[in-house]
């Protein structure tokens, strides 16, 4: 028998308390902050080691990229084979490949092969994220339990932005970045193996239905999901280089990490906020709004001068964007094809991947050609394409059904996974 709904502040304990919740949020949280303090760590430490900022950046790029590639790829195997292998054999292979990493930088080994260590790494990064994204609709139950799940997740993944670095930093203070990068490594392997031998990624497996060879990419719904996120991480890439120009025109460089960190802060606030709510509108109808939000909040950044203002127009224009986060993972987990849920969460991490490189590319010619302000109203318009993109995801619910039903939540529990939307069958085949 269901849950009772749960609202207000007691949601979160609430879905804690579900069946199977804290077998797997623990672990998630563990790797989670490991990868995120992989890519400054392992920067830091080819730069320690091998004396050039060129190799750890191209190093650092070729990680990058190689999630970015591998990550659809990954998540079509989970979808097919299941979660429990492939957490295996990433969470075995990941800190070989970044110790393989330590050992190519100690040696200053020429830089195709720091490049190539480096893919490999990034390659193998666990996909512990979409694989709790994949179980939510299953561990979570209810449709407001859920909204909560995405939520709690959006609210984990911005407290390790904020504390990722400030845990390198400390790691590298006590001991070395290569230091900070082994630990890293070693946290992010037990959580992911951990993760693996929960009852709920034991069993999960993705619908055994022919898919169509473009996998999620086949249902329109993704396919705006995904242009709005590229929108999304394009001005979130344009504000992050345009909060560095402020802070370096400002004579005190040093501040960009604060002033990122108090934007997380914010967008963490919003979301514990957010998933207490009661009577939140439905995912398709909230993202639109809250984009708008996003983007009225970004507009002021440009005609501030003072860091204290910055400060504060940061932290309260972000309050919208865990929320905003949360809405579309929901909609991932509603619009993906049945039996390629796994694979449209890892196609999120592409976008979101693609989006800021090109943001940060951007910004780093704009504020050196035009300034800082013009920097922080590009970022504004990128946000406010996302904001009109995610209308495109509003009116494609909006149609009426698809010859082939939704899946079921019989169809779709823990050895079948989370209930989708099926594969047309004009195009399943």
């Amino acid at each position: 028998m269901a849950a009772a709904p749960t609202t207000g502040w007691r949601a979160y304990p609430a879905l804690l308390r579900s069946p199977g919740v804290l077998r797997v949020v623990p672990a998630y949280v563990a790797t989670r902050f490991a990868v995120n303090m992989i890519l400054l760590a392992s920067f830091l430490m080819v730069r320690a080691e091998t004396g050039s900022f060129v190799a750890a950046g191209l190093s650092t790029a070729g990680y990058g990229v190689a999630v970015a590639v591998a990550g659809p790829l990954v998540g079509r195997l989970v979808d097919r084979i299941g979660q429990r292998r492939v957490l295996v054999g990433s969470g075995l292979g990941y800190p070989l490949l970044l110790l393989g990493l330590a050992t190519a930088a100690a040696a200053r080994a020429p830089l195709p092969v720091l490049m190539l260590t480096a893919s490999l790494a990034g390659a193998s990064a666990p996909p512990v994220a979409p694989c709790l994204r994949a179980l939510w609709p299953v561990l979570a139950g209810d449709a407001d339990r859920r909204r909560t799940a995405f939520t709690l997740e959006s609210i984990l993944l911005e407290a390790s932005f904020v504390l990722a670095p400030a845990l390198v930093a400390a790691l590298m203070a006590v001991w070395s970045a290569t230091a900070a990068t082994l630990m890293a490594a070693a946290v992010a392997s037990l959580g992911t193996l951990v993760f693996s031998t929960a009852p709920a990624s034991r069993t999960w497996r993705g619908l055994a239905l022919e898919r169509h060879w473009s996998g999620p990419l086949v249902a329109p719904g993704v396919r705006w999901l995904l242009g709005t996120q590229v929108a999304v991480a394009l001005g979130f890439g344009l504000l992050e280089v345009a909060v560095s120009g402020f802070a370096v025109g400002a004579g005190r460089p040093a501040l960009t990490g604060l002033l990122i960190s108090l934007w997380c802060a914010g967008s963490l606030a919003g979301g514990l906020c957010y998933g207490a709510r009661a009577g939140r509108r439905p995912a398709a109808e909230a993202l639109p709004r809250l984009l708008l939000v996003v983007t009225i909040g970004a507009l002021p950044l440009g005609l501030v001068r003072s860091p204290l203002a910055l400060a504060a127009v940061l932290l309260l224009g972000s309050l919208a964007i865990a929320p905003s986060m949360s809405a579309q993972l929901e909609l991932y987990a509603a619009e993906a094809p049945a039996g390629t849920t796994t694979e449209a969460f890892t196609w999120a991490t592409t976008a979101n991947y693609g989006g800021t490189a090109a943001g940060t590319a951007l910004g780093g010619a704009v504020v050196a050609g035009v300034g800082v302000s013009a920097t922080f109203g590009l970022s504004a318009a990128g946000l406010l394409v996302a904001a009109a993109t995610s209308l495109g995801v509003r009116a494609r619910l909006r149609r009426p059904a698809e010859p082939v039903g939704r899946a079921t939540a019989r169809d779709a529990t823990s050895a079948t996974g989370p209930a989708t939307r099926p594969v047309p069958a004009s195009v399943g085949g």
